[in-house]
């Protein structure tokens, strides 16, 4: 693979970010599949914003995941959420892929699709987008995501494709504790905020756990957004 694609592939998304328009805050995905892994996985997000009516909104994902090959991976999630003053529920159901084009030590690029099936309503949303990770110097990770997303079905609200983009940039000195800093993108709507990455051993396994706040840049953007996860491989 020319060495130098991966390079204008980050400086495209660099550029484009800033045009991007604050998807769902979520997490930044990394590119790399590592053969044979099974994968529990638990994130969420709160919505912290009393200008809204949606103010304490929690959404919670719960996911069990395989990579068959260095090049391929595949996640089943369960979609629930918490609207206030009321109970838990399950909402969607979701099956993302990963496909590795290319990994080593300092790069990697792979591409990423999602199908996602709403419980109760004829909603059906597809997204496609590429992943890029860059290793910098000084312990710096760069972690590049950008999407396409489609809805489709009798009850979908929106018929137009909408793009979104994230981003990472870890420090990455002590593996059990890193600092980042994370930007989510989309049409008009733009956030970003300190983010903390960590793992710590639970009964003989690894796990690797992220907390931060996304603060909203632009106006139509939530006011803050808490975000976290955790995950382990076996």
């Amino acid at each position: 693979m020319n060495q130098r694609l991966p390079r204008l592939m980050a400086l495209t998304f660099c550029v484009s970010l800033p045009a991007l328009t604050l998807a769902d805050v979520d997490k930044v995905y990394s590119p790399r599949i590592h053969a044979g892994d099974w994968e529990l996985e638990t994130r969420g997000t709160y919505l912290d914003d009393g200008d809204q009516a949606e103010d304490g909104r929690w959404l919670e994902k719960f996911s069990l995941g395989h990579a068959f090959s260095d090049r391929f991976a595949l996640e089943a999630y369960l979609k629930t959420e918490k609207p206030p003053g009321e109970s838990l529920e399950l909402e969607a159901y979701e099956l993302e892929a990963r496909f590795n084009l290319f990994q080593n030590p300092d790069r990697a690029l792979a591409l990423l699709g999602e199908v996602e099936k709403e419980r109760e309503d004829d909603v059906w949303e597809y997204k496609l987008g590429p992943l890029y990770e860059q290793r910098l110097p000084s312990n710096l990770r760069l972690r590049l995501n950008a999407f396409a997303e489609k809805q489709d079905g009798a009850d979908a609200e929106e018929s137009d494709i909408e793009y979104s983009g994230a981003a990472q940039l870890a420090w990455l000195a002590d593996d059990e504790l890193a600092p980042a800093l994370e930007y989510y993108g989309e049409s008009g709507n733009h956030g970003a905020g300190p983010v903390l990455l960590g793992e710590f051993e639970l009964g003989g396994h690894e796990l690797e756990w992220e907390a931060g706040a996304i603060f909203g840049l632009s106006g139509g953007a939530d006011e803050v957004v808490y975000r976290w996860s955790l995950e382990t491989e076996f």
